[in-house]
């Protein structure tokens, strides 16, 4: 396990674990802990209100991730935990990280939850270390954005704005993206809140070189997502940062900074991703049907959804619901796809 890490512990506590709830006063011993089921392992990475490591369960020795919060020490921590919990407990999520289990301790808060390898930006200066930027080819950029996409789109239908989607925040199964097979899912819905049509978000949280221009215009909404994901979709394609401050943000087109080797289409869909006019710019139901990302499968999908949309899903024949496109998932409404369908092209 690595270096063992003290948390403080108190043996009063509320255990929500797979459905189960545990009730107890601050006197009696027996109550199920977080350190009585999980042994804690080493630091993963540090945030502005918790600290996440490695866990192990005690019975069954299953690797896990778990988010620390310190609710005695910040006054919002408490009102992230429930927040968090809530949003990743939503049913049908398969690319949003899911929660298996919650500890609300006196004076802290546990939130245990499936290990990935590592982050998308720690992934990609993993493998910029072995290269000077990585080509990512075709198939990882399309898996990426599908997987992406797959995640806000759900979030957006719930209602939900994520606010801080940026490469940080996608957690991946694989350490060298190069190889196009890999599941992507985001997590960290600290900052994230639901909000009704017409309405808009004042303050600026999140990461500013994340920020659409809406952001600094004190008026964002779920489009704001959407921007984010170009902005990482930008980060992977070039290892750099698309916008530095705010007046590239809000007047900067990036077309001209992408490489020759992402094809037209490709430019195209992240030119959708990245609108300055946030009104104008794709929504994440939209990009998901971009013909870059489909590329074969393009028409099929189109097809598909307008079954979908007009109620008549169950009469498509079995040859239209391609095994590339998991409807399942999303009551028909969002569609994702399993990287090992799409064949391992060069050209992005």
């Amino acid at each position: 396990m690595g270096q063992q890490c003290a948390l403080p512990a108190s043996k009063g506590a509320v255990c929500r674990s797979r459905g189960a709830v545990c009730r107890s006063s601050p006197l009696e011993d027996t109550v199920e802990s977080f350190h009585d089921s999980y042994e804690l392992g080493q630091l993963i990475g540090e945030g502005s209100q918790a600290t996440v490591y490695a866990c192990v369960h005690r019975k069954t020795g299953e690797h896990y991730a778990v988010k620390a919060l310190d609710a005695g020490s910040v006054n919002t921590a408490w009102r992230t935990f429930h927040r968090e919990v809530e949003l990743c407990k939503l049913p049908r999520a398969s690319h949003v990280v899911k929660v298996l289990a919650e500890f609300v301790h006196r004076d802290m808060c546990f939130i245990v939850m499936v290990r990935f390898v590592c982050n998308l930006r720690t992934c990609l200066k993993s493998t910029t270390n072995q290269l000077r930027c990585p080509r990512l080819n075709g198939q990882a950029l399309r898996n990426f954005a599908r997987q992406g996409l797959s995640a806000i789109a759900y979030l957006h239908e719930q209602s939900i704005v994520h606010r801080d989607v940026k490469a940080t925040n996608f957690f991946v199964d694989s350490l060298d993206l190069r190889t196009g097979d890999f599941r992507v899912v985001l997590g960290d819905l600290g900052l994230a809140k639901r909000l009704g049509p017409g309405n808009y978000f004042h303050s600026q949280v999140g990461t500013p070189k994340y920020w659409g221009p809406e952001v600094y215009n004190h008026r964002s909404f779920h489009a704001v997502d959407v921007f984010a994901l170009g902005v990482t979709f930008f980060l992977l394609v070039t290892c750099q940062y698309p916008f530095e401050d705010i007046f590239q943000t809000q007047s900067y087109d990036v077309a001209d900074d992408l490489p020759e080797r992402l094809s037209l289409e490709g430019k195209e869909f992240l030119q959708h991703l990245l609108m300055k006019d946030p009104y104008v710019r794709a929504t994440a139901a939209e990009a998901q049907c971009h013909a870059w990302l489909w590329g074969e499968q393009h028409e099929v999908v189109l097809r598909t959804k307008a079954a979908v949309d007009d109620g008549c899903s169950d009469r498509l024949p079995p040859s239209s619901l391609s095994e590339a496109i998991d409807f399942r998932d999303h009551g028909g409404q969002v569609f994702s796809a399993d990287p090992g369908d799409f064949s391992n092209s060069e050209s992005e």
